[in-house]
């Protein structure tokens, strides 16, 4: 569908979608790379596009429009506004596409204050949002190209709370921060306080 209209309708489309965003090198973008090679390639994907009649389209644009799809998409839609709401790994909100209807419909999953930013979980993958926060940060910069910020991933990881060996009442948890690799993090407990 994207390579029927006119050029100028197309780079509409792109700068829409994609103008401020840098190039990401992720798993979500591979498909981008020379070196992509399994039948999704952009290089391959516009070998069947000109094998279809489409002569006019270039590598760089096939490939802007992998990356914009694979990084924008919810479910099987692309749409202006909804593409700029953020991850959260405690999202505020649920994207919801009626492909019939030919809408996208976000839904409040809790209370949103004025000013709170929206974000609504990009994952498809459900098991992944019991993770740790180190192993769904890791998991978000490799397939999609970010390092999860959001306030679930700054605060302590409550999914990792162990006993705490110090006081035997409280639970350590490793801080929160996004930087920290997870054997750098500080662990400490709820109760007494102790940092390890």
């Amino acid at each position: 569908a994207y390579a029927d209209p006119p050029d100028a309708s197309r780079k509409e489309l792109r700068d829409t979608f994609w103008s401020e965003a840098p190039a990401v090198r992720c798993a979500a973008t591979a498909a981008c790379r020379s070196d992509a090679s399994d039948g999704d390639s952009a290089a391959e994907v516009l070998e069947a596009l000109r094998a279809e009649g489409y002569k006019e389209l270039e590598l760089d644009e096939v490939g802007a429009v992998i990356r914009v799809w694979n990084l924008n998409a919810y479910s099987n839609a692309l749409a202006p506004v909804a593409c700029k709401v953020a991850h959260s790994c405690a999202p505020n909100i649920s994207i919801r596409v009626d492909a019939q209807a030919g809408s996208i419909e976000a839904t409040a999953c809790c209370a949103i204050k004025k000013g709170d930013p929206l974000g609504s979980w990009y994952f498809q993958d459900t098991g992944l949002w019991w993770m740790g926060g180190d192993v769904r940060r890791a998991i978000f910069e490799k397939e999609r190209g970010f390092l999860c910020c959001c306030s679930r991933c700054r605060e302590p990881d409550a999914c990792r709370a162990v006993p705490c060996c110090a006081c035997g009442d409280g639970e350590a948890v490793p801080d929160g921060s996004p930087s920290a690799s997870s054997s750098a993090q500080t662990w400490r407990c709820s109760q007494c306080g102790r940092a390890s």
